[in-house]
């Protein structure tokens, strides 16, 4: 198809201004191209000197698959262009956005070391060792000022390069996997898409690209019209997230709107949360004509739903089945009305109605087997049979998923293919599902997870039915309607069988009471009196951070462990004589978290933060959550951080901290004592081999002592020390003392274990202090010169308080800080002296003769009195900086310097 380039517009990008669509800026397909190469001539002329210096074969095809890029893209637009720059160079790229934790990106650039780190956003800066970090504005800038008009690839002669590398997570590990996607892979998926016989074939109009690109939903959205000459929609500014266009559905409606969107793609649950907000007929969506669901099972009462909701046609509801492993999708399924739903569903075993996943798309075979052995799958069962099913073909992997943390795989997802002839289906890829082929319509039906299907007491039961079955008859609304979340897990699977438990939530909302005993007889009379399960009502699920999946690792050790045998439901009656307390204690932590967010007092008299804002998009993240554990345990609540991982909105984590079974009701003898601790850090081997709890425990004393200088001490606040420069300090410190002496401690309160992992204590650590021989170099890569000055002042101090008998053996008490707004007064005080004495001890252990201090501080001052300090001299730091050229807001500070030495302590 040709195309007059010059005046097709490929992208189109907006930004928002005051909750409405504002700047629209159109990009045709020329301009795209012409900045794209430009893009990559000037990426390839930044990033050849670095595959140079690691002497990488640019001409081979394994080297090509283990160099990456990571990138931090915010913006839309920015991403087309990035993301077409890499494929020009056949470079494989690492997606990332807000959606990780900076440690998560700190992780992941220790385990694949790529090339470089872009970002358009400057406030994101994880630990990246020796790989250069990039801004994409820059790169932007130079390229656009450049007149290149073609480019070499960087890896030249690839037949199948890998372009992108991606994260997924099963629901039963905590170890993320890391899927190598190739071009042959997407190629396959795309050219389906674009083929004459795709169910999107002649659906034109806008497309809207709105997935996190964590995900592989998030390229084909993209690219599936892009590189078929069709509009793409995308946001123009990091200010419009993922997240935004997802969860406001009103937005969303005026995007759609405005610019006459024709296709829309939704995992299930979303476009479910999206039916619920929107009355039938909505108008703002008339310009619809497809709506692609995936990434999970779509149900038969949805499906129907989406009919009902949007009556104008023609509408496609597109049906796709896949995973991250197989490029997204392999299998498809249209409907275009409610009735084709109804003719489509059969029957379950649960006596619920199920819909078909389609068939394979092209190039791609599917299999449903009986079993499998070490050489391959067995045989195929017949039509109508449950058995497993796997995937052939194009579309899946050449290579076995990628641990995170690099351990070997105990179960084998690639295998040889004895069910097919034809070369291009050599191997199989085991999807992990159960399903059957219907024996009438030929579409494949996907049941359950074939790590669920058990056999208790003689009956052979997929354990995610009892989950379905719960989940329907919550919606019908009757015994079972205050039912929340239910999940089902084995255990004791050997020979001694196996014991089902479901755990499951209470939603404080119903008005009907049931009991285990009615949980069990309902599952035993739908499946067989024979099936025993457990029934476990739990306050939250534990939640894994990075896929947002329900822990299931955790859910049993905590099981185990008797952590929920406590757990019971309270009366009906007490709840509401109650509720007036509840709503007393919901505001009050409602001003907990305004205060931690960085809100106005009248904005928090105000009622802000509102329920429906998203607790991590308003300034919430995991270090804020930290500090708000503490101090609302302190309130009497009994909070953890899974309360918080479990929900997002601001009111459904109220709702969970307000409930009765997480607030402390008894007297004062019968609550949780919290307990004092005092631990070593050492960087490097406190969480050798455990690199998201070393970047945490990091992250966690940078916060703590950025926080406590930055607010209260008077030296940080008279040149105005920025939180940034004392974040890189501290973070510069902990680096050297992986090579170099120092020394760290940490303290707080718990209710936990104080002899406990040092990583369950970190929510609840409260201060923390660095010290280290005061010859000791300055802190690398401290970006501000302020931070030089203080260094040259403190040289100063250390030449007026005079000489030791032997310098090399002097301890600088360095840096030392608190939390204010989770402990008082009286527990900072005495955090900073047991800390002070941790570092004298740890101090003479080390072999070491004396420490010295610079206190600007009373407090630190009359502690170090106590604590046997001999006052050495008093200078005026304000004077000794302002000589340095640094500008103080004050004409005097006074430091006074102090020794302590070790060796003449008893």
């Amino acid at each position: 198809m040709k195309i007059d380039a010059a005046s097709t517009t490929a992208v189109i990008s907006f930004q928002a201004v005051e909750n409405e669509v504002g700047t629209v800026t159109r990009i045709s397909v020329a301009n795209l191209r012409a900045t794209v190469v430009k893009l990559a001539s000037t990426l390839r002329e930044r990033l050849l000197p670095l595959l140079q210096q690691r002497r990488v074969d640019l001409a081979s095809e394994i080297e090509q698959s283990r160099i990456f890029l990571a990138t931090y893209i915010t913006t839309g637009i920015n991403r087309v262009f990035l993301q077409l720059a890499c494929m020009r160079l056949r470079l494989a790229y690492i997606p990332m956005d807000s959606n990780l934790s900076e440690q998560r990106m700190t992780s992941i650039v220790k385990y694949f070391s790529p090339i470089a780190f872009i970002t358009d956003n400057d406030d994101v800066k994880p630990e990246l060792g020796l790989v250069p970090l990039f801004a994409f504005t820059q790169l932007l800038n130079q390229a656009e000022a450049s007149c290149s008009r073609n480019v070499e690839p960087l890896f030249v002669g690839m037949t199948n390069p890998v372009i992108l590398l991606l994260f997924t997570s099963g629901s039963t590990s905590p170890i993320p996997k890391a899927i190598l996607l190739r071009n042959g892979q997407l190629a396959n998926r795309l050219c389906w898409q674009w083929s004459s016989t795709s169910p999107l074939a002649g659906i034109t109009g806008p497309r809207l690209a709105k997935t996190s690109w964590l995900f592989i939903d998030a390229f084909t959205e993209m690219f599936g019209p892009l590189l078929d000459c069709q509009t793409v929609v995308v946001s123009g500014t990091s200010t419009i997230t993922s997240e935004r266009l997802v969860s406001d559905v009103d937005f969303l409606g005026r995007l759609v709107n405005r610019f006459q969107i024709a296709q829309i793609n939704s995992v299930p649950s979303q476009l479910e949360a999206w039916m619920k907000l929107l009355d039938n007929g909505s108008k703002a969506f008339r310009s619809l004509r497809a709506i692609v669901s995936s990434g999970q099972i779509l149900t038969f009462t949805l499906a129907t739903r989406v009919f009902e909701v949007f009556e104008h046609r023609p509408l496609r509801l597109l049906n796709l089945y896949g995973s991250t492993e197989v490029a997204g999708d392999i299998t498809a399924l249209a409907f275009d009305s409610r009735e084709e739903v109804q003719s489509a569903a059969v029957e379950s075993p649960l006596g619920g109605l199920v819909l078909p996943v389609g068939k394979p798309i092209l190039n791609v075979e599917i299999y449903v087997v009986s079993g499998i052995c070490e050489e391959g799958p067995t045989d195929v069962v017949d039509r109508g049979e449950e058995g497993e099913v796997l995937a052939s073909g194009a579309a899946i992997l050449l290579e076995e998923p990628i641990m995170a943390d690099r351990s070997p795989r105990l179960n084998i997802s690639l295998m040889a293919n004895s069910l097919s002839t034809r070369p291009c289906f050599s191997r199989v890829l085991r999807t992990g599902d159960v399903g059957f082929v219907c024996p009438t319509n030929g579409y494949l039906y996907i049941t359950g997870r074939i790590d669920d299907m058990v056999k208790v007491n003689g009956v052979k039961i997929c354990v995610g039915n009892i989950d379905q079955l719960l989940t329907r008859l919550r919606c019908e609304d009757g015994l079972f309607a205050s039912l929340g979340t239910t999940l089902t897990i084995t255990l004791e699977k050997g020979e001694t069988g196996t014991r089902l438990v479901c755990f499951y939530q209470r939603e404080t909302s119903g008005d009907n009471a049931f009991t285990n005993a009615d949980l069990a007889k309902v599952v035993r009379t739908h499946f067989s009196a024979f099936l025993n399960v457990t029934f476990v009502e739990v306050p939250s699920f534990p939640i894994q951070k990075q896929s947002g999946k329900i822990n299931k690792v955790r859910l049993r050790r905590d099981f185990l462990n008797g952590l929920y045998d406590q757990v019971t439901r309270p009366a009906d009656n007490v709840m509401k004589a109650n509720s007036s307390k509840a709503d007393s204690r919901r505001e009050a932590i409602r001003r907990v978290f305004a205060k931690h967010l960085g809100l106005s007092e009248a904005a928090g008299a105000n009622g802000e933060p509102s329920d429906e804002k998203d607790f991590f998009l308003i300034g919430g993240d995991s270090i804020t959550v930290a500090i708000i554990v503490p101090e609302l345990r302190k309130q009497g609540f009994r909070v953890s951080l899974n309360d918080f991982a479990m929900k997002k909105k601001v009111g459904e984590i109220l709702d969970t901290l307000v409930s009765q079974r997480h607030f402390n009701q008894g007297e004062p003898p019968l609550a949780p004592q919290k307990r004092l601790f005092v631990r070593e850090y050492q960087p490097g081997k406190t969480f050798f081999g455990q690199p998201f709890h070393d970047a945490y425990c990091r992250e966690v004393i940078a916060e703590v002592i950025a926080e406590s200088f930055v607010r209260y001490e008077p030296l940080a606040q008279m040149i105005n020390l920025s939180a940034k420069t004392m974040h890189q300090i501290v973070f510069g410190r902990l680096k050297q003392f992986e090579t170099m002496p120092g020394l760290v401690y940490v303290a707080g309160f718990t209710y936990g274990d104080p002899d406990g992992p040092l990583e369950a204590l970190l929510p609840d650590v409260c201060a923390a202090t660095l010290g280290y021989p005061a010859s000791t170099p300055p802190a690398p890569g401290v970006e501000d010169p302020l931070y030089h000055h203080v260094e040259k002042a403190f040289e100063v101090c250390d030449t007026e308080a005079g000489q030791l008998e032997d310098a090399s053996k002097c301890f600088s008490s360095g840096l030392l800080g608190t939390r204010h707004d989770s402990i008082d007064g009286g527990e900072r005080i005495q955090l900073l002296t047991l800390l002070e004495k941790a570092l004298i001890d740890g101090v003479r252990k080390s072999g070491y003769t004396a420490i010295r201090s610079v206190n600007t501080s009373v407090v630190t001052q009359v502690m170090g009195e106590e604590l046997g300090y001999v006052h050495n001299c008093t200078v005026n730091l304000a004077s000794i900086l302002e000589a340095h050229g640094v500008k103080c807001d004050r004409k005097s500070l006074i430091g006074r310097v102090a020794t302590l030495k070790i060796g003449a302590q008893k």
